[in-house]
């Protein structure tokens, strides 16, 4: 009887070893989990941050081809008159 329960004993120990072996495996893994995500945050910050400075600039843009279009506008309208006063002006003289 002396060697079951020496046998059992053994078993019983190599159990509990195993499992704290597993759990430490485990708190490794986890740990490299945890830094790979907190990789992939900063990155995802990054590139949020970048969006942001594309958003400002792109809206930056618009004001200006805002600007451009009604200067272009008031352009072609003084364009048209001068070009109908030149037409004109051919016109008479040829008679």
């Amino acid at each position: 009887m002396e060697l079951i329960n020496l046998f059992g004993g053994a078993a019983g120990i190599a159990a509990l070893a195993g499992m704290i072996l597993n759990l430490i495996k485990i708190g490794s893994w986890k740990g490299r989990m945890e830094e790979k995500i907190c990789g992939v945050l900063l990155r995802i910050d990054k590139t949020d941050k970048e969006t942001a400075s594309i958003i400002v600039m792109q809206n930056q843009q618009n004001i200006m081809l805002a600007k451009l279009e009604s200067k272009f506008d008031s352009f072609e309208g003084k364009l048209d008159l001068l070009l109908n006063c030149k037409n004109k002006a051919g016109k008479n003289a040829a008679r």
